[in-house]
């Protein structure tokens, strides 16, 4: 489950604009609410400041984010915040507002994961 959350978190602090990231966003700001408010959260990502890295099982060599974090993967015993990746993916609607229908549904849902992870801790 961990590295589950740790992948999702990866793809909504992404601030590529394309449409696929936008959409890739939105579904993952979904799951990642819907996992954080069921009520087994509690027992599986009680601690969302120490993340287990995700490393993928397949070679994504046309993935840049494997490109750009070679060096970072190769350290084990790193951890992702979870709750710095949440916090800096709403960081850019503090002083704009979202443009799109999807912007806002990806901005609710984040909030919503948000809410539910200050609640289960």
């Amino acid at each position: 489950t961990t590295t589950l959350l740790t992948y999702l978190l990866k793809r909504i602090s992404t601030t590529t604009s394309s449409p696929s990231s936008d959409s890739i966003a939105l579904h993952a700001s979904e799951v990642l609410s819907t996992i954080l408010q069921h009520d087994d959260a509690r027992l599986y990502a009680s601690d969302l400041s120490a993340l287990p890295p995700f490393r993928s099982a397949f070679n994504d060599d046309d993935d840049d984010d494997s490109k750009k974090n070679s060096s970072s993967s190769n350290n084990n015993t790193s951890k992702v915040d979870g709750m710095e990746c949440i916090l800096q993916s709403i960081a850019p609607y503090r002083k704009r507002d979202p443009t799109t229908a999807e912007e806002v549904e990806t901005l609710e849902n984040i909030y919503d994961a948000l809410c539910a992870s200050l609640l289960s801790s």
